[in-house]
């Protein structure tokens, strides 16, 4: 071949770069599609276990990007390049609800029998007496009693002797 059949060649040849691709049919259109049946492949993303945060690796250049489960926290971790982060994967606590309104007393139950008679307690200790009172106030004096009998006759005395007689 000479030259221009050279040229020619290349000039088609750049020409038809452009449309590469936009010929034909290929199978790799079906990939773009959702199959029914079979649920896609996602990128497989390992998640490693620690017991405790203390067991987790050294972060840096080979364990970054790396998603722990740390058990005793009860948490995930990921390595990035400023060290352990912990992933919160739930959401914030939700309000309490506004209390239902009171409901309506139920029936009293039948009454139960009575249970057996417990045994007497102890004597309890004898209480401390009183204070006396103050004293009562004099009554007032009675009536005059009738006048009593006359009493016997005294015994005679000795005769006596007057100093002005003798004088």
């Amino acid at each position: 071949m000479d030259r221009k059949h050279y040229a020619l060649f290349l000039c088609l040849l750049m020409m038809t770069v452009p449309l590469t691709g936009c010929f034909g049919n290929s199978d790799d259109d079906d990939d773009d599609k959702p199959d029914p049946v079979t649920p896609p492949v996602l990128n497989e993303w390992s998640v490693h276990f620690a017991g405790t945060a203390e067991d987790l690796p050294t972060c840096n250049e080979d364990t970054n990007g790396r998603l722990y489960y740390v058990e005793a926290n009860i948490e995930f971790q990921v390595c990035k390049t400023t060290g352990w982060s912990v992933i919160t994967i739930q959401g914030a606590t939700g309000q309490d609800g506004t209390d239902g309104a009171p409901g309506v007393d139920g029936q009293d139950g039948v009454q139960g029998p009575m249970g057996p008679q417990g045994e007497p307690g102890a004597n309890g200790q004898d209480g401390a007496d009183g204070a006396q009172g103050p004293a009562g106030n004099n009554g007032s004096d009675g009536q005059d009693g009738a006048p009593g009998a006359d009493g016997q006759d005294g015994a005679d005395g000795q005769d006596g002797v007057s100093i002005l007689i003798e004088a």
